[in-house]
């Protein structure tokens, strides 16, 4: 995942559309947040992560970075709105 990654689907986005490809949840959005949701660090992704205080600075100082960016920001909304959570907050990693 490159920071060209973001920086395109920031621009996608810019138009205010809810998605990358337009109006609806598509494969692109699902594909996005699934690669891009380890590296943005979502609080979600803890329990899959190493401890954020445990990576180096310039890694967390990157996961902030992108996790503020618009591309960032529409990962959260991804997981938030399309993946289920545990009580807890973690993702749930199957689904029985």
């Amino acid at each position: 995942m490159s920071l060209q990654t973001y920086e395109w689907v920031s621009a996608a986005l810019a138009d205010g559309r809810d998605f990358i490809c337009g109006n609806t949840f598509t494969t692109a959005d699902l594909t996005f947040a699934a690669l891009a949701g380890p590296v943005t660090a979502l609080p979600c992704m803890a329990p899959l992560l190493p401890p954020m205080p445990a990576m180096p600075p310039a890694i967390r100082a990157l996961a902030a970075e992108l996790a503020s960016t618009p591309a960032g920001k529409h990962v959260a909304r991804m997981y938030a709105k399309h993946r289920p959570v545990a009580a807890d907050g973690s993702i749930i990693l199957h689904m029985a």
